[in-house]
């Protein structure tokens, strides 16, 4: 999670994180959990990056929402991939399990829960008087789910990691050896069968945004275990865009959030229709056999997204077989303006750059603009560099493409006549011919 870190900047200071860092030590021996809930499927719920409050607010109604759900599916396992608060204050704690509690009562999902960076951090000592001491913070996750903050569980033989980071760092740092271990034991189990590693930080190097945010030592770890599907939260990233799944040496999938939706930095304000707080999603698994089945849940109405289309694990792993390769470049279909039109239109005083979208066979997911004035390209100053295009994601996130879309003028461009170019690209990167028009600002 990033764009929320403005609320919670004034953290401890570090002195007072000195005194909370501890010892890792050596890597404690894996103690395994055996589940068996007597059913030949087995069906999972995934949610992360709650952010909640103390107050029943926007979120924590996202939250409700999503166990309903997952309730109402008779769901065997309930993972959360960390942050479930904005800070992890106790009231927080107390917050989600209010929701969590009065969803479930007594007949709770078997529950695989992990820290979230958030959840380690508190406000500045002289607002919230607390010292976040890592035995107490991970107390409080402890608290919600009742199981310790990394746990192995093997429910119907398949093994379940869930994996803390031990620290409130972005990148997260991990007990390597301690997965190492609980790793090599699901093996010795049974070679042919998915391992769920449940992380916050995505293994970097591997879906969208974790060369961002992503831990190296986690992608360098599951890369020894073909049988990994890598479930991590932190990025807020659209399960939407496709390479939200990725299959490199193992299987990696990110869970979005229930809070906002993020995005890549470096791109200019969203389309003026777009709300990143409108559309938080889950996932949810049918494990049968050594098949897993993964579906995108719209949380707000509990429509699947796209269910012709499930994301499909089998195992044991092939990566020369893989179907959620990289090399799915090769075979996405390019966006293509059909009537296109562009210009402007005077909105509450501002003045926005409307455009008929471009199409394609799944979602349109970002665009690119150039602004011509006299044959030659403007320049503007992006992150220290001189550069004369701009990144504007669309409104894919929602669910699905706008007919028509609405982009803010950038605000350093100066008054005056120009020809727009402009394309549009799919999750893959491929990208449209370009078209262009003419607007004055």
């Amino acid at each position: 999670m990033r764009k929320k870190s403005g609320k919670t900047a004034a953290l401890c200071v570090s002195v007072l994180f000195a005194l909370a860092a501890g010892m890792t030590g050596c890597s404690a021996d894996v103690e395994e959990i055996f589940v068996d809930t007597g059913g030949d499927t087995l069906t999972i719920g995934i949610i992360s990056d709650t952010q909640l409050t103390e107050n029943y607010d926007k979120y924590a109604q996202n939250l409700e929402k999503s166990l309903e759900y997952i309730k109402a599916r008779d769901t065997d396992v309930l993972i959360f991939a960390g942050d479930y608060g904005d800070l992890g204050t106790q009231a927080t704690a107390d917050r989600f399990k209010s929701v969590y509690d009065g969803v479930f009562g007594d007949d709770k999902p078997i529950s695989l829960a992990v820290m979230g960076n958030h959840d380690y951090w508190l406000a500045n000592f002289f607002d919230c008087w607390e010292i976040p001491f890592k035995s107490k913070m991970r107390g409080r996750l402890e608290g919600i789910f009742g199981d310790d903050y990394t746990t192995v569980k093997v429910i119907n033989g398949y093994t379940f990691i869930a994996l803390s980071p031990t620290d409130g760092s972005m990148e997260g740092k991990y007990d390597i050896a301690y997965a190492e271990k609980a790793l090599d034991r699901a093996v010795q189990r049974d070679p042919d069968k998915p391992i769920f590693v449940i992380t916050h930080q995505n293994p970097k190097g591997t879906i969208r945004g974790s060369d961002a945010w992503g831990n190296a030592e986690l992608n360098e770890l599951f890369s020894r275990y073909p049988n990994v599907l890598s479930i991590s939260g932190h990025s807020h990233y659209s399960m939407l865009d496709e390479t939200n799944v990725m299959q490199t040496e193992y299987t990696a999938i990110g869970t979005q959030s229930l809070s906002y939706t993020d995005f890549d930095p470096g791109y200019e304000p969203l389309a003026a229709t777009a709300d990143i707080e409108s559309n938080p999603m889950l996932l949810y698994m049918t494990v049968k056999g050594n098949t897993v089945e993964t579906e995108r849940i719209f949380v707000n109405t509990g429509e699947e997204y796209d269910p012709e289309n499930r994301y499909t694990f089998v195992f044991p792993y092939d990566k020369e077989n893989a179907a959620y390769g990289a090399d799915r470049k090769d075979g996405a279909q390019a966006p293509v303006f059909e009537n296109f039109f562009g210009g402007t239109t005077e909105v509450d005083g501002r003045t926005l750059i409307t455009v008929k979208a471009a199409e394609c066979e799944g979602l349109v997911t970002e665009y690119r603009m150039r602004f011509l004035s006299d044959g030659e390209p403007v320049k503007f100053v992006r992150n220290g560099e001189n550069v004369e295009e701009l990144k504007y994601f669309s409104d894919f996130f929602t669910g699905k493409n706008a007919e028509e879309l609405s982009f803010a003028v950038p605000s350093d461009l100066p008054s005056g006549r120009y020809t727009v170019e402009l394309r549009a690209l799919e999750s893959f990167g491929n990208s449209s011919a370009t078209v262009t028009f003419g607007i004055t600002i």
